[in-house]
């Protein structure tokens, strides 16, 4: 039996594929800013980076950050959506 390849194309799956892979930027992004951060504050608070040096690095991973979130949609085909981000695939 062939698979109904009208509902892999369907735009409820295709909706449910772009989630997936927004959400899973979103995580990726989050995490990063956590570690990123954690690690400027640690190395500041052990006076390991002056607070002129740990300020200009936090703003400046923060930057990096949200241009990596604007990003995230280039490339992006619903192709590429359902095959890398199909519903139920994590």
């Amino acid at each position: 039996m062939k698979p109904d390849s009208s509902r892999a194309t369907s735009p409820d799956s295709l909706f449910v594929a772009y989630t997936n892979a927004t959400l899973k930027l979103i995580d990726a992004n989050y995490r990063l800013t956590i570690v990123a951060n954690s690690a400027i504050l640690g190395a500041a608070a052990l006076g390991w980076l002056s607070p002129v040096l740990a300020s200009l690095l936090h703003n400046g991973t923060t930057i990096g950050i949200l241009l990596n979130a604007l990003r995230g949609g280039r490339g992006f085909t619903p192709a590429r959506a359902l095959v890398e981000y199909a519903p139920g695939r994590r």
